[in-house]
């Protein structure tokens, strides 16, 4: 290290390696493995898209630098992807980051919106769960409903959680009725505009948590 002329403590592979040591902590901590967030804490995996595939912890640290899915930050090229990661505690919860007269929320802020939802969640339809660019779920009233993208090629589902808990425990998500999605009701065989609590199967749970 004395030959290094930088450490990249903010680089991916040191987020990832974060994740893998939290683990280790937390099974301290617990004083035995938990199977659940063993099996998806993965190692150096980084994925190739948002949600795609998923599944594993160090895949959404790693993507955490390359996509922002709560406030869709990207302009221009990419850079502003990670503004939202930065909060000065001392100026409160409701601070905001600046960068050349932009205002953006704090990775408080943003962590709130991880966790609660209230934010619109965006699939794209590239995602591997989605059987040949269509998500198939299931109503609240057990009815088998498939989601069209909004855009053949590059557009993607819109929805939403109530909680990463519910999400997890429930496997509930909640359709948004925004863009040109449409929506195929397979057990009433009819088109149709579901504004409702949608479920959804265990591997896409796993690759959105």
């Amino acid at each position: 290290m004395i030959c290094m002329d930088r450490i990249y403590a903010h680089g991916q592979g040191v987020h990832q390696h974060m994740v893998r040591e939290a683990y280790k902590l937390l099974k301290s901590f617990v004083g035995q493995d938990i199977r659940e967030i063993k099996d998806h804490v993965g190692y150096n995996e980084t994925g190739i898209g948002i949600f795609n595939p998923g599944n594993l912890l160090v895949i959404g640290a790693h993507r955490e630098d390359e996509e922002d899915p709560v406030y869709q930050n990207s302009f221009p090229f990419g850079w502003t992807v990670t503004n939202t990661h930065f909060w000065d505690p001392d100026r409160g919860d409701g601070s905001h980051f600046n960068l050349l007269q932009i205002v953006y929320e704090n990775a408080f802020q943003k962590a709130i919106k991880y966790y609660y939802g209230g934010y619109i969640l965006f699939i794209p339809a590239s995602n591997p769960y989605a059987i040949e660019r269509k998500l198939h779920v299931t109503t609240s009233l057990g009815d088998h409903l498939i989601i069209y993208p909004d855009e053949p090629q590059y557009g993607g589902f819109y929805l939403s959680y109530y909680s990463l808990v519910d999400l997890y425990n429930n496997f509930r998500l909640k359709t948004q009725l925004i863009g040109k999605n449409m929506m195929w009701n397979v057990t009433k065989q009819r088109w149709e505009y579901w504004n409702g609590d949608v479920y959804i199967s265990r591997e896409l749970r796993d690759a959105l948590v």
